[in-house]
């Protein structure tokens, strides 16, 4: 998704101006050109989903009072399976676990990287639990918070601040 604020000199949101989004591939010398509108608060979104991963430039061009303004960002996008294709491990710990479970250590070199294999990539479930008291129904946490008010109003009595 990409998203961007407009705002006049001002500082106030430029509302309801036309904006020429162009989205443009690194190894593509052509581009996607959108039309986009502003709405109340000066803000534009695009969902972008790109069909593939590889760095992206985004370039956003607006005429805003008389003014012609043009913004560039570059930025990259990862494929899902990513964290599959040049995997950084720590060798000493996976010979130590292929020891003690019974299993192989092998080191891949250029030729036979994870690339070549497809793994599924699961969905990933949590479980989450949250509880909620409240705080004044503990009599504990009301009295603190009494002992604290009672305590600070003795001291400001005795050392004639009230």
């Amino acid at each position: 998704m990409i998203k961007f604020k407009l705002l006049k000199q001002n500082y106030q949101p430029a509302s309801e101006v036309s904006v020429t989004l162009t989205l443009k591939p690194e190894k593509s010398e052509l581009g996607e050109t959108i039309e986009l509108k502003t709405d109340a608060q000066g803000e534009g979104v695009f969902p972008f989903l790109p069909k593939q991963g590889g760095f992206y430039t985004a370039k956003i061009k607006v005429n805003l009072e008389g003014e012609s303004l043009t913004e560039e960002i570059m930025f990259s996008i990862l494929q899902d399976n990513a964290e599959f294709e040049k995997p950084w491990v720590n060798e000493t710990l996976l010979k130590k676990i292929a020891q003690v479970s019974g299993g192989r250590h092998h080191r891949l070199n250029g030729n036979d990287g994870l690339d070549a294999y497809q793994f599924a990539n699961p969905d990933v479930q949590v479980n989450s639990q949250s509880r909620k008291f409240s705080l004044w129904d503990n009599w504990w946490a009301y009295g603190l918070v009494l002992g604290f008010l009672v305590m600070d109003w003795y001291l400001r009595r005795k050392s004639g601040l009230s």
